[in-house]
């Protein structure tokens, strides 16, 4: 798991795409550094389970946070706002707070992510034009 909070933090992303998508969204945003004043930028590195993301972020992924059900079981509900799938990742948005604090978090289509995690986000992804 890769917290990203400066510009070389970002630029130095090995994934070209995934770069380019956060550096993006920076500047959509019009962020100033550090970038966590907002809430969190992850990007999900090889080895990151649901569970590890889940203990470090304190986000709900594939645990639920409207009751006991798990992912895969048919009570889950996902509480992402939303869920998208571009072209190198999905990106999967936390609202935390009321006032807007939130966490992003990146997750590479790629080989060497958890397949549990990246099978949640094949099923729950809408898909970017």
């Amino acid at each position: 798991m890769r917290v990203l909070r400066t510009t070389q933090e970002v630029d130095a992303i090995p994934q070209p795409g995934i770069r380019h998508l956060i550096q993006q969204r920076l500047s959509e945003l019009d962020l100033e550094e550090p970038y966590d004043r907002m809430g969190e930028l992850i990007l999900v590195e090889p080895g990151d389970t649901p569970a590890f993301l889940e203990d470090r972020t304190g986000i709900w992924i594939t645990s639920g946070i409207f009751g006991d059900a798990k992912y895969g079981e048919p009570e889950f509900m996902p509480s992402f706002e939303w869920l998208e799938h571009q072209a190198d990742c999905y990106e999967m948005l936390f609202v935390i707070s009321d006032d807007g604090f939130g966490t992003v978090l990146f997750v590479p289509d790629a080989v060497g992510i958890d397949p549990d995690l990246l099978a949640f986000c094949r099923e729950y992804a809408t898909t970017t034009a």
